[in-house]
């Protein structure tokens, strides 16, 4: 459905909150919900959350130098590219948001659900 971000977090880890939140919001088809069947779900949405620290680009630099295979910072570096590609058109039309390349890079074992 849409995407928004929360600065700081609307979260927090440990009772401390990050830089920046990004939701990712979807929104469930009709069959799965209530609305027409009491038996469904009486949940219409379900939101992705993710937590981002900013970092300077001279911390990213160092890091690749020590060791050019390491992922950290991926959320970081994928918000400055969208950032900058979506800065980069002109047309003023609202583009869908491509996660697929983010969301298959997910290190899966640092995660809540509730």
């Amino acid at each position: 459905m849409q995407y928004h971000f929360h600065s700081p977090s609307e979260h927090s880890i440990d009772g401390k909150l990050l830089d920046l939140e990004m939701h990712v919001v979807h929104a469930m088809e009709n069959q799965y919900t209530g609305e027409d069947k009491p038996e469904n779900s009486q949940f219409s949405n379900g939101v992705l959350g993710f937590l981002f620290r900013t970092m300077p680009d001279s911390y990213f630099a160092e890091v690749k130098k020590k060791d050019p295979k390491c992922e950290i910072g991926f959320h970081d570096q994928f918000l400055s590219d969208m950032v900058d590609t979506e800065m980069a058109k002109t047309d003023g039309k609202q583009q869908p948001l491509d996660m697929t390349k983010f969301v298959a890079l997910l290190n899966y074992n640092r995660r809540w659900t509730y």
